[in-house]
C-alpha cells in the first residue's frame, strides 16, 4: 500500500509539474517568441486560434498582425495554453527632449524604417537607424516612414546644455599680525617699555 501511495504521489508532482514556458506574450508584428512545454519528454502538436494574429511552428511563435491569439500546444490528452497580443507597429516614444549635441535613438516597432526625416535640420537630424542629434535650441518633427507604408511622428525638444557651475574659490586665511616688544604701547613712556623688557 504505501508503495502504491508514494507511486501515485510521485506520478502527481509529476503531472504537476508540466506546463507551458509563458502563460502570455506582448509582441509587435515581425517579432518572435519560442514557446516549450517543461516537465515531459513528450513531443507537442502545436496550433493557434488565431494563425492571421500570430502563427506557430514547432514552439516558434510569430507575430503577424495587430490583435489576440491563443497558442496551444496538445501533449496527450492535456492542452496547454499561451495567451499572445500582437500590438499595432509604433515608435518606442512620441516625444523626445535632447540637448544641443546629444544624440537619442528612438525605435519603430513593428515594421522596418524605410525613410526618416526631420522637419528642421537646423533643430535636430535624424540617421536611418533613428538616432537623433539636438544641434540648436528649438522644436521639430521627426518622421519616420515604414516598410508598411504608414508615418510615425516624434516630436523633438532641443534644450541648451546646462552649463557646469564654477567651483567656489577658498577665502585667503588672513595671516596674524606679530606683536612688537620693542615699540611702545599707547600712553606708554620710554621707562615703562624699558622696565617690561627687563
Amino acid at each position: 500500500l504505501m508503495v502504491v501511495m508514494g507511486l501515485t504521489m510521485s506520478l502527481s508532482v509529476q503531472a504537476a509539474a508540466v506546463k507551458m514556458n509563458k502563460a502570455k506574450a506582448t509582441l509587435y508584428p515581425g517579432q518572435k517568441v519560442t514557446l516549450k512545454v517543461t516537465g515531459t519528454s513528450k513531443k507537442a502538436k502545436w496550433s493557434s486560434s488565431n494563425a492571421k494574429v500570430a502563427k506557430v511552428s514547432k514552439g516558434k511563435v510569430t507575430a503577424v498582425k495587430k490583435g489576440k491569439a491563443t497558442i496551444k500546444a496538445k501533449v496527450g490528452k492535456k492542452t496547454y495554453t499561451c495567451k499572445i497580443t500582437v500590438k499595432a507597429p509604433a515608435l518606442s516614444q512620441k516625444k523626445l527632449n535632447v540637448t544641443v549635441g546629444s544624440k537619442a535613438t528612438v525605435k519603430l516597432h513593428g515594421t522596418k524604417i524605410k525613410s526618416v526625416s526631420s522637419s528642421n535640420k537646423k533643430v535636430a537630424t535624424v540617421t536611418k537607424k533613428g538616432v537623433i542629434t539636438g544641434k540648436k535650441t528649438g522644436k521639430c518633427t521627426v518622421t519616420f516612414k515604414g516598410a508598411n507604408g504608414k508615418s510615425y511622428k516624434c516630436t523633438v525638444t532641443v534644450n541648451v546644455a546646462p552649463t557646469a557651475t564654477p567651483a567656489p574659490t577658498a577665502t585667503p586665511v588672513p595671516t596674524a599680525t606679530p606683536v612688537s616688544y620693542t615699540h611702545l604701547r599707547a600712553h606708554e613712556t620710554l621707562e615703562h617699555l624699558v622696565c617690561r623688557l627687563l
